[in-house]
Order: C-alpha cells, then sequence, then structure tokens
C-alpha cells in the first residue's frame, strides 16, 4: 500500500488513480486495506495514518 505525506498527496493520488473529484458527501473513498468507506479525505487521512 502506497504512503501518503499528506492530506493533498492522498487527494492527488484518488483523483489521478480513480477519477474521483472531492465534493463532500458526494461520493463515498473506500480504503482498500480495511473496506471501510469515508465520506471525504478529511475522514480517510487520519484513518490511513493511524495504521
Amino acid at each position: 500500500m502506497e504512503s501518503f505525506t499528506n492530506k493533498k498527496v492522498l487527494e492527488i493520488h484518488v483523483h489521478d488513480v480513480h477519477g474521483a473529484q472531492y465534493l463532500q458527501y458526494s461520493i463515498l473513498i473506500r480504503c482498500m486495506s480495511c473496506n471501510n468507506n469515508f465520506l471525504n479525505t478529511d475522514l480517510l487521512y487520519p484513518h490511513i495514518v493511524s495504521d
């Protein structure tokens, strides 16, 4: 799994790889390692760095 140094790097990765745009509450972002869903990167990023 890739390491993300900050939230912006994570946003760029998801946008480039998955074509997702960040409009709060318009998409769910899935953590690939645990399969949990997150409403936005503000919620996803702390989850990723805590692992």
